[in-house]
């Protein structure tokens, strides 16, 4: 029996590495699998917001303690624990680097400048680890990746590190952050990347060992909710944060709005910038025209009520909003940033593309489609190809081969 490892920062969100995680996790089970979900979540919110298979083991990890300034460095005990596992880690392929040329002031140099959260991470990982003994560990979003790389070295459990999303273009992105996936990404077993295009961008070093497997798109689940709207309305899906574009999606419906007085816009989804998104909406006029419903944990009955599905992220790695949205039947209009959408949206078959930073562009294609009945209803009926495109059975099939690949190539076939 197999005993797979998943590692996450939180399964209390909505997101695409959670929602993955849950399929593979139930899919595992299935498979006759031992999996154990771990989870840096804090006790109170300690929950999947996606179901999780009664035989899944999921535990907390635990968050690290407060950090006092954002620039505390680990002390020289914890340089000490880490250094020989991580001079492993680097020896492998940290750019050329060897095992002789890693003098022993450089490496506690590089490993003193860790933040202190991360070593604490890593501690906690390493010590549940021990308990498991897993064949695998597969670990999603950079943090988690680089706790598990590192973690894992000195046992030779082989990691599967998973990009989730458009690291390095987001503000929340740290130098160090980037600097430490640099130096360590090259020591996974395997990393996974969504899109074709994303893999291209990878250094050498990376491309050598990593697989492109999108994420699974599932047949609509019926849970009715209330629609607020009787007008034919445009729906636009996901949590509100200063980068997911929302205030682009609200001007550029804003200069469809005279020529379409018939057309509502429903936005599902909750965040920080829902107040500030508020106010857009109201400076724009669009009081009367624009609906905030919140976060809805199943929320495909709500866009099957819609008749068109708009996303303006500026930065993606594989939105699932797009895919929920095509499953539903909606064409869409995407603005197609650098990772993405160009792989999930055939362009003039299910949905339209539009430029980058071109809010014009992006009014246009939305009137295109509310003027046009029969070009809606063409795209919708090929929309629902993407459950075939990107089958459940088809990518969990993907993962199983890929888990048993760095099984088989680890150190000793742990």
């Amino acid at each position: 029996m197999k005993r797979v490892v998943f590692v996450i920062g939180g399964m209390d969100g909505f997101g695409g590495a959670e929602r993955v995680i849950s399929l593979l996790a139930n899919s595992g089970v299935e498979r006759g699998w031992c999996v154990s979900v771990l989870s840096y979540d804090l006790a109170s919110r300690a929950r999947s917001v996606y179901e999780l298979h009664d035989k899944v083991n999921f535990e907390l990890l635990g968050r690290p303690g407060p950090i006092r300034t954002s620039g505390e460095w680990i002390s020289r005990k914890l340089i000490g624990s880490l250094s020989e596992t991580l001079r492993r880690c680097l020896s492998r392929t940290f750019y050329g680097v060897t095992k002789e040329n890693i003098g022993a002031r450089r490496l506690n140099s590089v490993i003193g400048r860790m933040p202190i959260h991360l070593v604490q991470r890593i501690q906690l990982l390493r010590q549940r680890l021990v308990q498991h003994n897993p064949d695998v560990v597969i670990a999603f979003t950079p943090i988690p990746n680089i706790a598990s790389i590192i973690g894992c070295c000195a046992s030779g459990i082989p990691v599967i590190a998973c990009e989730r999303g458009n690291v390095g273009e987001r503000v929340t992105d740290s130098p160090d952050l980037m600097a430490w996936r640099s130096w360590v990404y090259p020591c996974a077993t395997r990393l996974v990347f969504q899109t074709e295009r994303k893999l291209r961008d990878q250094p050498s070093s990376i491309r050598a060992r990593s697989s492109v497997i999108p994420n699974p798109a599932s047949a609509p689940t019926y849970v009715e909710h209330e629609w607020p709207v009787s007008k034919p309305a445009i729906a636009a899906m996901g949590s509100l944060l200063d980068d997911k574009g929302f205030d682009v999606v609200l001007r550029a419906f804003a200069l469809t709005a005279e020529r379409h007085d018939d057309w509502d816009l429903v936005i599902i989804g909750d965040g920080p910038e829902r107040s500030t998104l508020v106010r857009l909406r109201d400076d724009l006029g669009l009081r009367q025209r624009v609906h905030f419903l919140g976060a809805v944990s199943k929320p495909d009955s709500l866009l099957q009520r819609a008749e068109i599905f708009v996303h303006a992220s500026p930065s993606e790695g594989f939105p699932n909003a797009v895919v929920e949205a095509l499953a539903c039947g909606l064409p869409v209009v995407v603005v197609d940033c650098p990772y993405g959408p160009r792989e999930i949206v055939r362009h003039g078959i299910d949905g339209l593309l539009a430029p980058l930073g071109d809010e014009p562009a992006l009014a246009e294609h939305l009137a295109s489609l509310m003027s046009d009945p029969g070009k809606r209803s063409q795209m919708s009926r090929r929309a629902l190809e993407v459950t075939e495109r990107f089958a459940v059975l088809l990518i969990m099939d993907k993962w199983a081969e890929l888990i048993e690949e760095a099984i088989d190539d680890s150190p000793g076939s742990h």
